[in-house]
């Protein structure tokens, strides 16, 4: 919805309200309804059941749903999402995908991080020219979480890569946004707390979070696309980051 809901008067709109928008989900379960989180957990169960009939007592998987949830979500995204989103022609990815890894993590396990199928493929396509736009992630921490930091492994990554924090009406930031850190020369800073937006069944609910702030940057770099069309998306990605407003206490760069 920040990115392009329609501007018909009802509920809000989008930054870039007149652009073309493709939704995909990775991490579905807080999208369900009771009903389906049953389904889904029954379905989960039964291939449990039925990979446990194979296994001995000591390889019984009975207390891991999650080890098969995270094989078909890995399996959806690299052989059915980021193939789409690479043949698609889309010029901005805006991410949310909530990860964990801290950047002491990141350093300590990066030989194993960078032969992941997802972050391969993410990779791949941020190097056909596609903007990558990353929520920095709601732990508190000096730095973003992983996505967000790979071009600080990477730089050849930077020129297509921005991470944003979220800030309150106030312009400072948020009790629960990472901090810009080591991204700082590809970090924004965007409203991210009680962001009205639309929401599953036409409704529309306010919420906090750097998911609420990436996508106010993504529906400005649409607008910048727009207006600038001459440009490639390199030179689109500069305007956003030489035009922000880097004043005051916005001057910060490890913050903001």
């Amino acid at each position: 919805g920040i990115i392009a809901a329609s501007k018909n008067k009802i509920g809000m709109h989008g930054v870039a309200y007149g652009s073309e928008l493709i939704s995909a989900i990775t991490a579905f379960r807080d999208a369900l309804s009771p009903k389906q989180e049953n389904e889904l957990s029954e379905l989960l169960q039964k291939q449990i059941d039925e990979l446990n009939k194979d296994n001995g007592p000591e390889d019984s998987l009975k207390d891991e749903p999650a080890i098969i949830a995270e094989s078909k979500a890995k399996r959806f995204i690299t052989q059915q999402l980021l193939p789409v989103l690479k043949a698609s022609g889309a010029q901005i990815i805006n991410n949310s995908w909530g990860s964990p890894s801290s950047l002491k993590e990141a350093t300590l396990y990066w030989p194993e991080i960078l032969k992941d199928q997802i972050i391969q493929g993410i990779v791949d396509i941020a190097k056909q020219g596609t903007l990558q736009v990353w929520a920095a992630g709601n732990h508190g921490r000096p730095d973003p979480a992983l996505h967000a930091f790979l071009p600080h492994f990477m730089p050849e990554l930077e020129a297509y890569w921005l991470t944003v924090v979220a800030t309150d009406r106030n312009n400072q930031i948020a009790d629960l946004s990472n901090y810009c850190g080591i991204t700082a020369n590809w970090c924004l800073a965007a409203p991210g707390v009680e962001i009205s937006s639309s929401v599953n069944n036409n409704g529309y609910r306010s919420m906090s979070g750097t998911s609420m702030a990436a996508p106010h940057v993504t529906g400005a770099i649409a607008l910048a696309m727009q207006r600038f069309p001459y440009m490639d998306n390199k030179q689109i990605r500069e305007v956003i980051l030489t035009s922000a407003n880097n004043t005051e206490h916005l001057s910060n760069t490890a913050i903001y």
